[in-house]
């Protein structure tokens, strides 16, 4: 009765925190205010927002790093450069003109099945979830890419590495203090990984939701 009652407090939670969220997705905006970034400086301070004004890409990190805290340091750090390095890749292919067919819709897709791998604490072989993660930033990076299409070529590179650094910061870092207070409070540590989870997949599906009403 216990377990059934904290469960149903978990996903109350949850409820909770999205209704609150999913104005916030939809409101979401570049840092520049729309406009294409016109120097190196503003195409770095861009990078380094987007990822977190961008809340579909910074719930998705967040899942990430979340999912990091079970496995050891090395394969969350693996995980991190897999996804910066796919972040890259899709952002610098739809620069050059090469389009993902869905990107939106897929990147919502990423962020369903992370919150649910999340929520239920679902264990994956580390391998697997590095390719999950790695793939999934390809259309991450697409998305992102939207942002500097017109831009020159000094704002683009600086806009790469902002989001690059960030990505890196935001995994690693968050990763590691949720290490930290996982091994001290593990009972609290599951709960607040699966509430987590629970908001990552309500955010998806908030996104996909906007694609396909909005």
């Amino acid at each position: 009765m216990r377990d059934a009652k904290s469960r149903l407090s978990i996903w109350r939670d949850v409820c909770l925190v999205g209704l609150v969220l999913l104005p916030a997705v939809a409101l979401a905006h570049h840092p520049m205010g729309g406009g294409v970034p016109d120097s190196a400086w503003r195409g770095l301070l861009s990078g380094l927002g987007h990822p977190i004004i961008g809340l579909q890409h910074l719930f998705f990190i967040l899942a990430v790093a979340a999912l990091a805290v079970m496995y050891p340091r090395r394969v969350g750090a693996l995980t991190a450069v897999g996804f910066v390095f796919a972040t890259l890749l899709g952002a610098t292919t739809h620069v050059l003109g090469f389009s993902f067919l869905l990107a939106d819709s897929l990147v919502a897709i990423s962020l369903i099945v992370a919150g649910v791998m999340l929520a239920f604490l679902t264990g994956l072989r580390a391998s697997t979830l590095v390719i999950m993660v790695t793939v999934s930033g390809l259309f991450h990076g697409h998305a992102y890419a939207e942002a500097i299409i017109g831009a020159t070529a000094a704002p683009i590179l600086a806009y790469l590495l902002g989001f690059s650094l960030m990505h890196l910061l935001l995994i690693l870092g968050v990763a590691e203090v949720g290490r930290w207070a996982y091994v001290r409070m593990p009972g609290m540590g599951r709960r607040v990984l699966r509430l987590t989870g629970g908001c990552v997949a309500l955010v998806g599906a908030g996104v996909g939701g906007l694609l396909l009403f909005g």
